[in-house]
Order: C-alpha cells, then sequence, then structure tokens
C-alpha cells in the first residue's frame, strides 16, 4: 500500500512516499537523486516493499522535480543540506515509531548517496547504502559512523570522489567496522537508473541491486549469532560478470521455527508451449538441473554450475527473473520427477539465497519424493496445491506462510491448503533442515566451553593411559572402556 505521509523532524514538518508491505518489521528510507521525488524513485521504493520492507522516500525538494539536469542542478545547489539531514533523521524516527519497524536502513542514490552516508551519522540506522554518492565532509565526522556499509560506483564516476570513499572504508575496517566499496568496470554515474538508458547499465545494476538486498538482509532482518557472523569487510573493484557470481555472500536468516515469518513474492510460472494456457506438467530432475551441470573440477566451480544450470534449457533467464522478485515457481503435475539429485533443490535455493531471497516451489500432484525430502533438508519450500497452480498468472503477487504452509495469491485474493506432508517429511521441515540444524548447534558449540572430564581414581586404576584417553573422548559416556571392546571417540575435548 503506497500513500504520501507527513512526519516532524528537527527543521519541522517533512514529508515523503511511503510503501508499506503488510506485517512487515524492518524499514529503509529510499533518498533521491538530483532529479527530486520522481517516478524512478518511487520505483525503487516499491521493490524495497516487495522485499518486505516498510519504505519511506522523503521528499527533500518539498514537492519540486525536474527531468532537466540545469534545473537539476539548481535545486540540488539551494537545498539546505543540514535541513535535509534532519528530516532524514525524523524520518527514522517515523518508522520506528509510527510504523513499529524493528530496524532502519538507508539508500540512496547520487546526491542522496551523499546524504546517505551523512545519515549514518544518526542514531537509529542500522545499515546504509550509497550509490554513487559520497559526501566531502570531514573526515572526524564521518568516522563516528558504527552502521554498516556498502558504498556502489561505477568506474567512470564523475561527480563524487572514489578515493575519498576509499579512503574512508579502509579507515572503517581499521576500526573493526563494516565498510565496503564496489567499483563496477565500464559503468558511469547513475548506472542503476533504468529510466535513463543513456547511463544504465544492466549487469551493474543487477549486482548492485543483489549485493543491497544481502546487506540489508544480514543487518536489518534477523541473522545468525554474532559469533558466526564472519563479516567480509573487504574493499573491492567487482569484475564484469553476470548477477550473482558471489554466492558465499547470501542473506542469512535465523531458524525461529517459522512462527508468523510470511514470504512475498511474484509469480514464475512455467507454461506448456503445446498447450496455451496450461501450467508445464512432468518437469523432471534433468530439465531443472541438466546433467552435465552435476560435475566440475572443483566444488567451488561446480555450485556455480549447479545454479547456471537451473533451468538452462526450459527458461535461460531463470536466474535473473528470480533475482527480479519472482519468487514462486509455478508448474504442473509430477513436478521434479526422476532421478535422485540433490543438487536440483540445492541449486534453486541458492539463486534465491544469492539475492537474499527465498523461493517457494508450487506445484500440483505427484511431486517427485526424493526431490521434496531433499528440499525439506535443504530449507528450500515446496509446496503442493493444484487449485493454485490452475489459478496462478505470471507476476500474480503470492505470499507463504512459513509455519502453517498456507498459501495466498493476492492478486487473485483466494487462499489454499497444501496436501499434507508424510510425519516425517513435517520433521525435517520444522527443523529447518540440515544446514538450519547444522548452523545451530555450531552456534551452540562455540558458545560452550570445552570440558574434559577424567575417569576418578577408582576408575582410572584399572585403565592405562591410553584408555584414560579413550575414557575422556568417549562419545558415549557410558561405554565401558576395556580392551577388545569397541568404542566410538571424538578427536575433540570431551565430545563436545
Amino acid at each position: 500500500m503506497a500513500r504520501l505521509v507527513t512526519f516532524s523532524s528537527a527543521a519541522g514538518p517533512a514529508g515523503g512516499y511511503l510503501v508499506r508491505p503488510t506485517a512487515a518489521k524492518p524499514g529503509v528510507i529510499v533518498l533521491q537523486e538530483w532529479w527530486g521525488l520522481v517516478p524512478h524513485i518511487k520505483d525503487v521504493a516499491t521493490r524495497f516493499a516487495m522485499q518486505g520492507y516498510v519504505t519511506l522516500a522523503p521528499d527533500l525538494y518539498h514537492g519540486k522535480s525536474t527531468v532537466e539536469a540545469e534545473e537539476a542542478s539548481h535545486l540540488m545547489s539551494e537545498l539546505d543540506w543540514n535541513r535535509a539531514v534532519q528530516e532524514i533523521a525524523g524520518a527514522v524516527r517515523y518508522l520506528r515509531d509510527v510504523e513499529g519497524v524493528d530496524r532502519v536502513g538507508v539508500v540512496g542514490f547520487c546526491m542522496g548517496g551523499a546524504l546517505t552516508v551523512l545519515a549514518a551519522t544518526l542514531s537509529g540506522v542500522d545499515a546504509y547504502v550509497s550509490f554513487y554518492g559520497f559526501p566531502p565532509a570531514p573526515a572526524e565526522k564521518l568516522d563516528t559512523i558504527a552502521a554498516a556499509g556498502l558504498i556502489l560506483f561505477g568506474e567512470n564516476e564523475g561527480f563524487f570522489s572514489v578515493p575519498d570513499a576509499q579512503a574512508f572504508a579502509e579507515r572503517q575496517r581499521g576500526k573493526g567496522r563494516e565498510a565496503e566499496v564496489v567499483v563496477y568496470p565500464g559503468a558511469g554515474h547513475a548506472f542503476f537508473n533504468n529510466d535513463r538508458p543513456e547511463v544504465f547499465r544492466q549487469d551493474a545494476a543487477n549486482d548492485a541491486w543483489r549485493r543491497t538486498l544481502t546487506h540489508f538482509g544480514r543487518h536489518l532482518r534477523a541473522g545468525p549469532s554474532p559469533e558466526l557472523d564472519h563479516a567480509r569487510h573487504q574493499g573491492c573493484r567487482a569484475p564484469a560478470r553476470s548477477v550473482g557470481r558471489d554466492a558465499d555472500r547470501r542473506r542469512s536468516h535465523s531458524h525461529d521455527g517459522g512462527a508468523g515469518r510470511v514470504l512475498r513474492g511474484r509469480a514464475l510460472v512455467f507454461w506448456d508451449p503445446a498447450r496455451p494456457g496450461q501450467k508445464l506438467d512432468a518437469i523432471d530432475t534433468d530439465q531443472i538441473t541438466p546433467a552435465a551441470d552435476c560435475v566440475s573440477e572443483s566444488l567451488e566451480r561446480l555450485d556455480e554450475r549447479w545454479k547456471a544450470g537451473a533451468f538452462r534449457h526450459l527458461m535461460p533467464n531463470f536466474r535473473a527473473r528470480v533475482h527480479s522478485g519472482e519468487t514462486f515457481v509455478v508448474a504442473g503435475d509430477r513436478f521434479a520427477i526422476g532421478s535422485s539429485r540433490e543438487m536440483s533443490p540445492a541449486g534453486l535455493k541458492a539463486i534465491a539465497e544469492e539475492a537474499g531471497l527465498e523461493l517457494v516451489v508450487v506445484c500440483g500432484s505427484n511431486m517427485g519424493d526424493i526431490f521434496r525430502r531433499n528440499a525439506f533438508n535443504l530449507g528450500l519450500h515446496v509446496v503442493q496445491s493444484p487449485e493454485a497452480v490452475a489459478d496462478a498468472q505470471d507476476g500474480d503477487e503470492f505470499t507463504f506462510v512459513v509455519d502453517s504452509r498456507s498459501l495466498r495469491n493476492e492478486t487473485r485474493g483466494k487462499s489454499y491448503t497444501p496436501l499434507p506432508l508424510a510425519p516425517k517429511e513435517e520433521e525435517i521441515r520444522q527443523s529447518g533442515g540440515i544446514v538450519a540444524v547444522g548452523r545451530r548447534d555450531f552456534a551452540a558449540s562455540v558458545r560452550r566451553a570445552p570440558v574434559i572430564e577424567w575417569p576418578g581414581p577408582s576408575v582410572a586404576r584399572q585403565l592405562t593411559s591410553t584408555e584414560q584417553i579413550v575414557w575422556a573422548h568417549r562419545v558415549d559416556r557410558d561405554a565401558d572402556v576395556r580392551p577388545g571392546r569397541r568404542c566410538a571417540c571424538t578427536p575433540t575435548p570431551a565430545g563436545v
């Protein structure tokens, strides 16, 4: 739901464009380019809202906007930057106090990118992303920033100082704070603005959007414990590449049992070319992940091939469509039939994760049992609902409640109850899968102090030194350690 709102600030009344999804928690403030609060900025705000963020784009020009560069330069030169920062502070308070968000990120473009870095000095800002903007502010002012930052430039930036941003990021990392500068070869200023074809760069824009969602996903949504949040705070010069090559930078999710968590996205439908208007049936695992993409010379390359191979022949632009928010994959009956192939659900899940998203597979009857169980083990959401499949059209807005597995087509105004799972499948699903279980168990292990319990004097007198070591490291704490008896041991102290 989008609407214009007003809010108070230290500089006086202010206003902006608010887009609020249902039951969202984190908030994002979108700061305008020098053109003003134009349709492009409103569209960006809507994109964030579609990812589940309460989004507010303050109108820093108070009703003025333009498409002429000369007028835009004039408007920016007249802008009181101190007042603008005060209005952004008011927007932060509005999201927290009125809209009820728990964390706030700020993202801005050009002039708004420079203001974003200044806004990061404010209380209540948890993370920020600046697109091709950096303020000529004193170092001592910017060095107070504690929020996690990401700054994105084109190689041919002609308005703001990339070296100044890189020096700032290096100082931040020296203080143990997160700051990253990414430079896209061949791109120029405003490479993200798809309303300006003369400067828009699709490859850079796609990668920048993925990084932004990942960055906000890590810092504005619940994530793993701090002990496990090994942030990669490296300034880098990004190579020209397809979207999402850095799969290890995907967004992290905490496992909360699914209570109240709602996934939102648009439908991506597989249509049957031989039956116009009908969904495609009998998609087998080889069509999901071709056999040629299941082998590689290295694990790193294999991980990429699983993703690159996903629906490579059926839908070559599948990856790009998922990254754009089409995260509800809709297919007909007998989905994922055929041979066992763990990399099929793994590749699908990873494609969404590299953009900070979660994928939901919606299909009709008779899904492949092995695919379904592998999907649950890996934490990929799969739903069988013939009615939902029959109703779905490309672009339909869907919601999926993780706890209850209830599915709703918001565009059609219809809700669906999926086919029930087997008890073991439901048990696996509730656990979050082997990856989530492993993360939770590892998180617990690093917080638990190792304890070695040696046998008491009466037991020790009956054991050799070697047997005492085996006794202290046995997995089964009740196991009888005697010659001729097998005893499973762990190489870590006291079996922790």
